[in-house]
């Protein structure tokens, strides 16, 4: 069985994270400087202060996570690959 048609939670993560590995650097250097000037203005539009819990969904290589986290507060990464990955980004408080 395809593991698109899968069941199993353990498999479709090892899913996940090998598509994470194989594609996250492209989008960093294709998108990534760009990506990264809307961090603050998207986190700005969204209210996000310190002590507020965030909850960043497909989250990439989570530059929301991290903008969120330097602002104080509690940021979460939805993607499985993103919380395995553990970048510098995304080391989540909470």
């Amino acid at each position: 069985m395809p593991v698109e048609q899968s069941r199993d939670p353990e498999r479709f993560t090892a899913f996940e994270l090998s598509g994470w590995e194989t594609n996250i650097g492209g989008y960093t250097s294709a998108f990534g400087a760009v990506a990264r000037q809307t961090v603050g203005p998207m986190l700005n539009t969204a209210g996000v202060t310190r002590g507020m819990r965030v909850l960043d969904v497909c989250c990439g290589p989570g530059m929301l996570s991290a903008g969120a986290l330097e602002r104080g507060a509690e940021a979460r990464a939805s993607s499985t690959a993103c919380r395995e990955k553990s970048s510098p980004m995304v080391a989540s408080r909470g």
